[in-house]
């Protein structure tokens, strides 16, 4: 049975898996991960974690955003600045000359 490792961010086999219900009743499987022992939870029991083994869905979570910025690039000026970021830095070069004064 897989589940979805946040620890490793990968899809990975469950250790011990049980089926267990939730505080809210909901059903889940839970077990740890045979990489690094974190708990892994899937909601909706068994036929859910079934499921999770045939979507490729969570490898999403895997990729690493390459970009440092979360401003998307059709929010950005001429120069590919991010315009809110460029309106605080001259606040604030504004306040340090006045502070010079």
């Amino acid at each position: 049975m897989q589940g979805y490792c946040l620890k490793c961010r990968e899809k990975r086999e469950m250790q011990e898996p049980k089926e267990v219900t939730l505080k809210n009743g909901r059903a889940a499987m839970q077990g740890l991960c045979s990489v690094c022992g974190t708990k892994i939870t899937v909601i909706g029991g068994k036929k859910a974690a079934e499921k999770i083994g045939d979507s490729d869905k969570s490898d999403n979570f895997a990729k690493v955003d390459t970009d440092s910025d979360s401003t998307p690039k059709g929010k950005r000026d001429a120069e590919g600045r991010d315009p809110v970021t460029a309106k605080i830095k001259a606040e604030t070069k504004d306040k340090a000359k006045a502070a010079k004064k």
